[in-house]
C-alpha cells in the first residue's frame, strides 16, 4: 500500500490494491488503510466488472462473479467501515455506479441488476445510518463517446 500527502490540502489517502472479486481482501484492505492512516474518513466503492450476454446464456459462475464484485464487495467494505464512522460521527461512503443500473441495457442484466442494487443500498443506508444526509453519495456515470458524465445524488438518488 502506498499513503500519498497532498501538498495543497495536507490530507492523506491510501492506494490498496485488491482483487475484490473475491470477498477475502475486504479485511486486509480495511486493516492496511488504517494502519496507515489511523481510520477510514471516506470510503469509495469503485470496484466493478462485467459479463456481456443474453441472460439466457449466462453461467451462473459469471453471474455470481459480476454480482460479488460489482455489489457484494461493497457491503462487505461498507460494514468494515460503518461502526467506526457512526460512533464517530463523520465519514463518507461513495458508491459508483452507472445510469445502466435505472436505464437497462442489452446483454448487461447482470450488470444492471448490480448497479441498480447499489443505488437502493445507498438509499436505505441513507435513511437508516447516514440520517444527516451528508455521508452517503452514489454516483452515476454515464459513458458517451464523447465524454463522461458524472451524476452525483444525495441522499434520495
Amino acid at each position: 500500500s502506498d499513503v500519498c500527502s497532498s501538498d495543497l490540502t495536507g490530507r492523506k489517502a491510501v492506494n490498496i490494491k485488491a482483487d475484490l472479486s473475491s470477498i477475502e481482501p475486504v479485511g486486509r484492505v480495511v486493516e492496511e488503510t488504517n494502519a496507515g492512516l489511523g481510520k477510514v474518513d471516506i470510503l469509495v466503492n469503485n470496484a466493478g466488472i462485467i459479463r456481456r450476454d443474453d441472460l439466457l446464456q449466462f453461467s451462473e459462475e459469471d453471474w455470481d462473479a459480476v454480482i460479488d464484485t460489482n455489489l457484494k464487495s461493497v457491503f462487505k467494505a461498507s460494514k468494515a467501515v460503518l461502526r467506526a464512522m457512526m460512533k464517530a460521527r463523520t465519514g463518507r461512503l461513495i458508491f459508483i455506479s452507472s445510469v445502466v443500473g435505472l436505464l437497462g441495457s442489452a446483454g448487461q442484466v447482470n450488470y444492471s441488476a448490480s448497479k441498480a442494487g447499489l443505488v437502493g443500498a445507498a438509499r436505505s443506508l441513507a435513511v437508516s445510518s447516514f440520517t444527516d444526509g451528508k455521508a452517503m453519495w452514489v454516483i452515476r456515470i454515464w459513458l458517451t463517446i464523447r465524454s463522461i458524465i458524472f451524476c452525483a445524488l444525495c441522499r434520495m438518488c
